[in-house]
């Protein structure tokens, strides 16, 4: 029986306006399109003066490399095949390409891989196109014959940014991906537009010039919709707008040119206006027959187009066309203005016979002819994750540093190639439910978001560096264990988390939580504390403007770094950190791990640089390497004085560390090290693989000497040296509010608007600093004993304050306070005065306020209380 759907003529259209806009990457293309270089570091340009761009900005993962030339003192006819990029094998990983898009727009996508020496031979890996899987890449025989591999494909845009990836199957191989170079161009809307790309895309079969003589290589095997990569191409771009390749098929015997104008932008597939300046031409009375695509297929609906137009001007033929003998059109009127036909579901299996036939017709007929011809397969679009999931993990994402590389593209699809430690259920919609990130080296905070991930049953994030507040999850109604232990969180445990009936594991421990635990999660484990806020306060004895700041870092240090130092008392000034015999500028990250500046300190009387590397992460604060590369020498059998830190100190301890390394490789050198002719360290045994001394609290006052003198000893000996230094001055730790008072001013903060902008930071401490309208008692504990928010334009409920058993005063008069006056206020013993008059407040006063002993209160005038009050 014949195909089941048939061909449809195409007819000629009159040019449509095409909307524009700006181009991204790429010159030359419509909208945004790509030309990328992979692996390249700067723009490269090939024979056609297109520029392909370096592909770094729109990949996260993998590594450069450069190939060699096929040939001592030969170059590559492609410059874009001189690199590229390969990626680690992991099972299961995508690395992706993430290109902005826009998502209304289709757009085809050519990958090429050139692999280089064919030994060892290429890795074989998937390609994915956002949640769908599109093929295999399997370049072996190609990278024998020395040539390049490229596939070609049409897909929709299904959001913003269009994610191509590779994946890492672990059936096929035992190594990591690769990809030599990558072109994404936007087509026009008319181009293959009879396609239902809400539902598949296309992978290109064939492409093919009919009666070209160009010179083209032969192509190779074929792997699913492979298309070989010839080295030369007789028609692609400038001639065709959107560079697709148009292979010759040469056959002298049919082979016919012509020099007329065929107009192709009323082609809805916009063909090139040359494929129409060749063609095969059957001879008289007799079919046209060819063997076309010249590759076996599998039993499958392609999309099949073909293209004609009547190489003499003002003429026409008529002609019917068969595909594998069926009927594909018949009685087809060609003339020299050119028409194209096609099929978007026609069944094609093994090798593909296409016959041109003249029509039946008493009277001469000029032979058939063809010009040209696609054919695609087509397969489904895979699913994608849950749109609202999907927006989820991607802001977790943002919000969490050191990643895994797999995190891009479809967090769940294709199937097998989820991101690590994310668990889909691929039911009527694809969900997450799980995420195990645990032991990850994950920084960050735990981003709102992902109480937006609705069917999670589990969550770990446990052993990672996770910072900030545990968010709201009252949503995830479904989840049943939160393991969060081990990392940094700060703030209080949500009250929330016990509203979810379904969670049965809930492990906190070994973080820096504080407050109390709330009562419907009394019995669960595990809770420290620990908070940081900084803040620039207003000393009114120093000048009458207010502060000011340009930027601020904070940053994590390693557990290693000054450990030395007891922080649970102290903190450490920066007074210098010096890089000695440097005369280049101020040293800091990337080489510097914690972006620390190591300033030089230029002596060229002392000053000798080294190559050799230093191993610093052997040492526990992590300098960085290049601070051994300098160093100040003293002169033989003399000693190494300097003043330094350069600046006068007051009488007090300090923090002071020294590096040493010798610059000699597998060298040594003993010497003594006095600060302020006290003995620092004695014959001190300075190697090239370096070392370093510290003292934790060293008295220093006035200007500091530092004297390197060589240790007592009959045998020459090598001269002292240093490299860096650095030097803290100590400071203790202030107190701390009470936890519980703060968490209920915090309370306050949260539950009020327009509240003052000073109530940041700890709301007692330093002294002198405490939040306006707040004041404490600084005994053995700091706890507040009066809140006075009089007259200050404060809106919003009272919230719950019982925690704050140390209050006495309580002034909350003249603001826009509403809703009731909490019970719990009666039960604050210490509680003496309580002014609530001209607010909004409604409701009933508690009794146990009324008949408080010794409460001064003044609930009137100006509040809506339904009961009788006293004024």
């Amino acid at each position: 029986m014949p195909p089941p759907v048939p061909a449809v003529l195409l007819p000629l259209l009159a040019a449509a306006a095409v909307l524009l806009v700006p181009l991204a990457a790429a010159q030359g293309f419509r909208g945004f399109s790509y030309l990328l270089d992979c692996g390249a570091t700067s723009r490269t340009t090939d024979s056609r003066g297109l520029r392909w761009d370096p592909d770094a900005p729109f990949v996260s993962s993998g590594a450069p490399r450069a190939l060699q030339p096929p040939h001592p003192g030969g170059g590559l006819l492609d410059p874009t095949l001189a690199t590229l990029r390969a990626f680690p094998f992991r099972p299961g990983a995508k690395y992706c390409y993430s290109l902005p898009v826009d998502r209304n727009r289709r757009y085809l996508l050519r990958p090429t891989f050139f692999y280089g020496a064919p030994s060892p031979p290429p890795p074989v890996f998937d390609l994915l196109v956002d949640g769908t899987f599109w093929t295999a890449v399997n370049t072996t025989d190609d990278a024998l014959a020395g040539a390049a591999s490229s596939y070609e494909g049409v897909f929709p845009a299904r959001g913003r940014n269009l994610t191509f990836c590779l994946g890492v199957n672990p059936a096929y191989t035992d190594a990591g991906p690769f990809i030599s170079a990558l072109q994404v161009i936007q087509l026009d809307d008319s181009v293959y537009n009879a396609t239902d790309f809400g539902t598949s895309a296309m992978g290109l079969i064939a492409r093919t010039k009919f009666g070209s003589t160009g010179d083209v290589e032969s192509p190779g095997d074929f792997y699913g919709y492979l298309i070989h990569c010839f080295l030369m191409f007789n028609l692609r771009y400038p001639d065709d707008n959107f560079d697709r390749y148009w292979q010759s098929f040469p056959d002298s015997k049919h082979a016919v040119s012509s020099t007329h104008n065929v107009t192709s932008v009323d082609f809805w597939n916009l063909p090139p206006p040359d494929v129409f300046n060749t063609a095969f031409v059957g001879e008289k009375d007799a079919p046209l027959v060819l063997q076309w695509p010249p590759i076996l297929l599998q039993n499958d609906s392609y999309y099949v187009a073909l293209y004609f137009a009547d190489t003499m001007p003002e003429n026409s033929r008529i002609f019917d066309v068969y595909i594998n003998g069926y009927l594909f059109y018949k009685d087809l009127n060609v003339t020299s203005d050119g028409l194209s036909v096609f099929a978007t579901q026609w069944t094609l299996s093994g090798l593909t016979r296409v016959t041109l036939a003249p029509a039946s017709s008493p009277a001469p007929a000029l032979p058939p002819l063809i010009n040209a011809g696609e054919v695609f397969g087509l397969f489904s679009l895979g699913r994608l994750t849950h749109p609202r999931d999907a927006l989820a993990l991607d802001s977790i994402k943002r919000s969490l540093k050191n990643v895994p590389e797999d995190w891009n593209g479809d967090p769940c699809m294709p199937t097998g190639y989820a991101w690590t430690g994310v668990t889909c259920d691929e039911g009527s919609r694809i969900r997450v439910i799980s995420l195990n990130f645990s032991s990850m080296g994950l920084a960050g905070t735990l981003s709102p978001e992902i109480a937006k991930l609705t069917a999670l049953a589990n969550i770990s994030f446990a052993n990672n560096s996770l910072s900030g507040p545990i968010p709201n999850l009252s949503n995830l109604s479904r989840l049943e264990r939160l393991h969060l232990q081990d990392n940094k969180l700060n703030g209080t445990v949500p009250q929330t988390l016990g509203t979810i009936k379904a969670l049965s594991e809930l492990f906190l421990q070994r973080n820096e939580l504080n407050g109390t635990v709330p009562d419907n999660l009394l019995g669960k484990q595990g809770l420290n504390y620990q908070n940081m806020t900084f803040c620039l306060g207003v000393n009114p004895a120093y000048t009458d403007a207010g502060p000011f700041i340009s930027a601020l870092q904070v940053i994590q240090l390693d557990d290693s770094v000054y450990n030395a130092t007891d922080f649970g008392t102290s903190a450490m000034g920066h007074i210098a950190r010096t890089k000695f015999g440097s005369t280049g500028g101020v040293e800091r990250y990337p080489d510097d791990n914690f972006d620390r500046y190591w300033q030089p300190f230029p002596d060229s009387k002392h000053a000798v640089s080294s190559t050799h590397n230093v191993t610093s992460a052997d040492f526990w604060n992590l300098p960085p390497p290049d601070v051994f590369n300098t160093a100040f020498v003293a002169e033989q059998d003399a000693p190494l004085v300097l003043q330094w830190p350069p600046i006068l100190l007051q009488n007090d301890s300090y923090y002071v560390a020294l590096y040493f390394a010798d610059t000699m490789p597998e060298n040594s050198r003993i010497f003594d090290v006095y600060i302020n002719d006290y003995l620092f360290y004695k014959d001190l045994n300075v190697t090239s693989a370096g070392l370093s001394v510290f003292a934790t609290q060293w008295t220093l006052s006035g200007f500091t000497r530092v004297t390197l003198t060589n240790a007592s000893s009959s045998a020459p000996a090598l001269p002292p040296l240093i490299n860096a230094g650095e030097v803290f001055g100590l400071f203790s730790l202030g107190r701390l509010t009470h936890p519980r008072d703060a968490l209920a001013l915090d309370s306050i903060k949260r539950s009020f608007k327009n509240v003052p902008e000073d109530w940041n930071g700890d709301p007692c401490m330093p002294t002198g600093y405490a939040w306006t309208g707040v004041t404490c008692d600084e005994g053995s504990r700091i706890r507040v004993i009066s809140l006075s928010f009089a007259n200050n334009s404060l809106s919003g409920p009272i919230p719950n304050l019982s925690n704050l058993s140390r209050l006495e005063r309580l002034h909350l008069q003249d603001n826009k306070l509403y809703g009731t006056v909490p019970q719990t206020l009666g039960t604050i013993k210490a509680l003496s005065e309580l002014f609530l008059q001209r607010n909004e407040l409604n409701g009933t006063v508690p009794d146990n306020l009324l008949r408080k002993q010794g409460l001064n209160y003044q609930f009137l005038p100006g509040n809506n209380f339904t009961s009788s009050l006293p004024h």
